[in-house]
């Protein structure tokens, strides 16, 4: 009966005592640990939403550096992006034995900080860059490599940033979305 009745007191929260109740020190602890965990939280949401929403600070002063071409006005009140539609490319996938060929057609979504008229100018004496870096592009892909929504999705990225890198290689990027109006595999 002793035995039993020493299992019982060791088995009750407070030890052998059963008195039940904590130190100073390990309540000034909880406190410690939960008060960091709170404050942690507070601020890593904080710093979340801030990322997602794309704030945080920015230099008011700061301008966006721009090509030294006349193609770029300042940024006019009411002035949105615009487009400006490319040739249909035609290539040949990267598929041994099988003749297959993608047909893209691309249509440009420019920053509106670029002259509708001046920059339409500038992108058509561009045009057979930005048609052969679509061409060469299309030509290393194989067919797994066009298939489905993601794939599309990365293709346009990437013909994305190869057009910024090949027209505006030492500034900011103004085409803003590559579209495609026809993408099809035959």
């Amino acid at each position: 009966m002793a035995d039993q009745q020493e299992n019982a007191e060791q088995q009750q929260p407070g030890g052998p005592q059963g008195n039940g109740k904590q130190s100073p020190i390990q309540g000034v602890f909880t406190w410690v640990i939960t008060l960091a965990i709170v404050v942690g939280g507070g601020v890593g949401g904080f710093a979340l939403a801030q990322l997602i929403a794309g704030a945080g600070p920015k230099n008011a002063h700061a301008q966006p550096a721009a090509p030294e071409t006349d193609v770029f006005a300042p940024g006019e009140q009411g002035a949105g992006p615009w487009q400006y539609d490319l040739e249909p490319v035609l290539a040949n996938l990267d598929e041994p034995g099988v003749t297959r060929f993608l047909r893209v057609t691309v249509t440009l979504v420019m920053a509106p900080e670029m002259d509708a008229t001046k920059g339409g100018e500038f992108l058509k004496d561009k045009a057979p860059l930005l048609t052969d870096f679509v061409s060469g592009y299309i030509a290393g892909l194989t067919l797994e490599q066009v298939r489905g929504q993601n794939n599309r999705n990365r293709i346009k990225r990437e013909v994305q940033d190869g057009f910024n890198q090949v027209l505006f290689p030492d500034s900011k990027p103004y085409i803003h979305n590559v579209l495609f109006r026809e993408f099809a595999v035959q």
